[in-house]
């Protein structure tokens, strides 16, 4: 790949649409949840599986059930999408209201990233 082609990628990925979203991971054979958010709903599930493949806890509880039962098993499902905020303090304040609105109604761990 030449210079040119890696900076336009580059450039791609940088004026992509972004979504902030809501998501749930969960464990076949397990009743666990964990409700989390994030500002890029379309890259959160690569980043989780890396961190936890690498052994960097995020939960210890999600780092323990992924050790366990291994990634096949784990199951990530988007629960919500919405515009994307560019403001940082107004999108931790709309992230953190919805996470907990759906870690309420689901009965689920709230997972911190």
């Amino acid at each position: 790949m030449s210079k040119q082609q890696n900076k336009d990628l580059k450039t791609q990925f940088l004026e992509r649409k972004q979504e902030m979203g809501i998501f749930q991971i969960s464990f076949e054979d397990s009743e666990s949840l964990w409700v989390g958010g994030a500002p890029d709903i379309s890259t959160i599930q690569n980043r989780i599986v890396f961190t936890l493949k690498h052994s960097n806890a995020i939960d210890n509880d999600l780092s323990y059930m992924y050790k366990h039962h291994g990634e096949a098993k784990m199951r990530f499902e988007i629960l919500e999408k919405f515009e994307f905020e560019p403001d940082a303090y107004l999108r931790r304040g709309i992230l953190k209201t919805k996470i907990t609105h759906w870690a309420e109604t689901r009965n689920a761990k709230i997972m911190r990233i």
